[in-house]
């Protein structure tokens, strides 16, 4: 601390990160305490978009809402995964708290093509964490990408201590499996360390060989 004193820049910033913090957390706590009156998911407006299609002010909002959780642009979030085709928006009053989004993609179960919606960056704004936000976009795409995409089934992979939320949710994780993608320099690369979750309205997949054509999301 005495060295950030010496340095006023540094000394200010710091401060400043821990205020904004600080207002994060009583924001939170906040919208914790009424969210028991009237909860915030049931005043949620979600609205799935093309990602194409968003104009300046909505890029603008997604950026920010990208900062804020992985400290990157979405733009810059393409680099090393896929770029999405859909952007499901979660507002409250107007103001954008939550993104999840939805890649396009073809891929091969044990060398049998498949249609796939890849689903992934799922986030939320930190003062509204919590609240049952995050479920409920998970749903309403759910439903979205079963109801209105022409696909076979949905895959996305996520940390392995998320396992059990995400099969709360009504998603299955493989257990037995090779997973290959393209990866920035379009080299074939297998996956590690990460779980696949997979979900299927009519069939139950569980390949012993997946093979995507393209980056993962």
């Amino acid at each position: 601390m005495k060295q950030s004193k010496n340095n006023p820049i540094k000394f200010l910033a710091k401060l400043e990160r821990k205020i904004i913090k600080d207002l994060e957390i009583l924001n939170n706590h906040f919208h914790r305490f009424t969210n028991h009156i009237h909860p915030i998911k049931d005043r949620l407006v979600i609205k799935i978009k093309l990602y194409e299609d968003l104009n300046e002010s909505q890029r603008k909002s997604v950026n920010y809402t990208f900062r804020k959780v992985y400290q990157i642009t979405l733009e810059k979030h393409h680099e090393e995964w896929e770029k999405p085709h859909y952007l499901a928006l979660g507002y409250l009053n107007n103001k954008l708290i939550a993104i999840r989004y939805i890649v396009l993609a073809e891929a091969l179960f044990d060398g049998t093509p498949v249609k796939l919606a890849g689903t992934g960056g799922l986030l939320t704004l930190p003062s509204y964490r919590r609240l049952g936000i995050a479920e409920e976009i998970f749903r309403r795409v759910d439903d979205y990408i079963f109801d209105n995409l022409n696909i076979d089934c949905g895959l996305f992979i996520c940390g392995k201590s998320l396992v059990k939320y995400y099969e709360r949710l009504g998603w299955t994780k493989l257990t037995c499996y090779k997973l290959f993608y393209q990866n920035n320099d379009n080299k074939i690369s297998r996956l590690k360390k990460y779980a696949v979750m997979i979900k299927s309205k009519s069939r139950i997949y569980n390949p012993e060989l997946i093979e995507i054509n393209g980056k993962l999301w």
